[in-house]
């Protein structure tokens, strides 16, 4: 066990010394300075201009207006969908029953087997 704590360190110090780690803590450094600057540059922005401030937020309640819309719609949509799965599935059983009593109408219950069918029209 001891053996193997005295490995990691080396594997850990070869790992800092890559050329490919290095040069990703460089980017990863870089993209947070330009990440600082266009932040600080924006809020300087902001600050100075008031059609900025108007542009951007007529932006962001127009994507909200829209996103509320969205989802009433959908909403809507979808209980639409579901009302007239349900309406057919309803229509298509009455059609079935109303099928499954004229066949059965004929039936008489006294008799058994072949014979109850007799006035009956088997349509198969």
């Amino acid at each position: 066990m001891t053996r193997m704590w005295g490995v990691l360190p080396r594997i850990a110090a070869r790992v800092r010394r890559c050329a490919v780690v290095r040069r990703i803590r460089v980017a990863v450094r870089h993209a947070g300075l330009i990440v600082g600057e266009v932040q600080s540059a924006f809020t300087v922005a902001w600050r100075r201009s008031l059609q900025l401030r108007v542009v951007v937020s007529t932006l962001a309640l127009s994507t909200a207006v829209v996103l509320v819309l969205g989802l009433v719609l959908q909403t809507q949509i979808a209980e639409r969908l579901v009302q007239g799965k349900f309406e057919a599935a309803v229509a298509q059983a009455e059609s079935g029953r109303a099928v499954l009593e004229r066949d059965l109408s004929g039936i008489d219950p006294d008799r058994e087997g072949p014979r109850a069918l007799s006035t009956t029209r088997w349509t198969g």
